[in-house]
């Protein structure tokens, strides 16, 4: 009994929680291009558009996403990694050039439920798109085929040695700079022979010889593609020319011995006149420290002298001095001697009469 009232208790729990939340809506999202149904879903097998060389964004540069059964009132997001989104193709009326799009688009559905975007890409290396709607989330690929070739880079040495052979590497891109494989370059040369030149490899390169003369001079090469420029996009790099200075070996080797031979003879001309004012600057500085010893010893021999001469005027001045001392001195016991004698013969006279005594 306890048993069958759990089981309709539980049954009544899961038709009210059932009947309070409903099931998210799956959209459904069909991909094309140019009106053929494509998977995109995997990396290895990306949907392929060309890129719009043309500079208009048309039914084969763009992947076509047709998303139906949104659920209403959410929103649609589409985010590109390498690539760009636009609402819609180009027409006549409402152009869509190359420098359109953006890289992330979100549409209110509002009340509809379904909603069209178109992806292009200008590069032929693979890029990601991401649909997300009401926590529903797919990732497309999308890879871009090159366009015609558009640009030429011819990279060549500014200068070379007769008969020599130097290799080159053209490489040709399309307008985007995506590598265009299947051109072949034409060459027109001056004063030098090209090799023999393939058509561009998968990278867009080919590689060939530059051959030149035996003797010395100017040489110039041209290389150039098959382009036409198209309205709104840079100009085509349709052909690149280079001047190239052919030099003799033999006689650049020779200017050198002799322009090394020069810097020697200049050298030890240098090292000779350096030695010679090194013996000058030697000599002088000499001449000069022994002018000033002279002049020195001159002058403590002259201080010396004068010294010797101070020293005997004043022990001379001293002699006189301790001389008259003695003479004053002699005076003095004389004058005292004679004042003795006077005033003892005072004293006497002054007992004799009765004066007072001189002391």
């Amino acid at each position: 009994m306890k048993s069958k009232i759990a089981l309709v208790i539980a049954a009544a729990l899961t038709g009210t929680l059932l009947g309070s939340y409903s099931a998210q809506a799956v959209p459904t999202i069909a991909v094309s291009v140019n009106g053929v149904s494509v998977t995109a879903t995997a990396s290895s097998s990306p949907a392929l558009v060309t890129v719009p060389a043309d500079n208009s964004v048309g039914a084969a540069d763009a992947v076509k996403f047709t998303i139906t059964g949104i659920e209403t009132g959410t929103a649609l997001s589409v985010v590109a990694t390498g690539a760009f989104i636009v609402p819609a193709l180009a027409t006549v009326a409402a152009p869509v050039t190359a420098a359109a799009g953006s890289t992330s688009l979100s549409i209110n559905t509002g009340t509809g439920t379904t909603a069209e975007v178109f992806v292009f890409t200008k590069s032929a290396t693979v890029a990601t798109v991401t649909v997300s709607n009401n926590g529903n989330t797919t990732v497309f690929y999308v890879k871009g085929i090159a366009g015609p070739a558009y640009d030429l880079s011819f990279p060549t040495p500014a200068t070379a040695m007769t008969s020599s052979i130097v290799r080159t590497t053209a490489k040709v891109t399309d307008v985007f700079g995506n590598p265009v494989s299947g051109v072949s370059i034409a060459t027109a040369n001056v004063g030098m022979t090209s090799g023999a030149i393939g058509t561009t490899l998968a990278d867009g390169t080919t590689e060939f010889q530059l051959v030149f003369p035996a003797t010395a001079g100017k040489a110039a090469v041209e290389a150039s593609i098959a382009a036409a420029d198209v309205v709104g996009l840079p100009k085509a790099i349709k052909s690149v020319t280079a001047f190239i200075e052919v030099a003799d070996l033999a006689a650049l080797l020779a200017a050198e011995k002799a322009a090394r031979a020069a810097d020697k003879v200049a050298a030890d001309a240098a090292l000779v006149a350096a030695k010679a004012d090194a013996a000058a600057g030697i000599a002088a500085a000499k001449a000069e420290a022994a002018t000033a010893m002279a002049n020195a010893a001159a002058s403590a021999l002259d201080e010396k002298t004068a010294a010797d001469k101070a020293l005997a005027d004043a022990l001379q001045a001293t002699e006189a001095s301790n001389k008259l001392l003695d003479e004053l001195t002699v005076s003095v016991l004389a004058l005292n001697k004679t004042i003795a004698t006077l005033k003892a013969k005072y004293n006497a006279m002054a007992k004799k009469y009765k004066f007072t005594r001189i002391k």
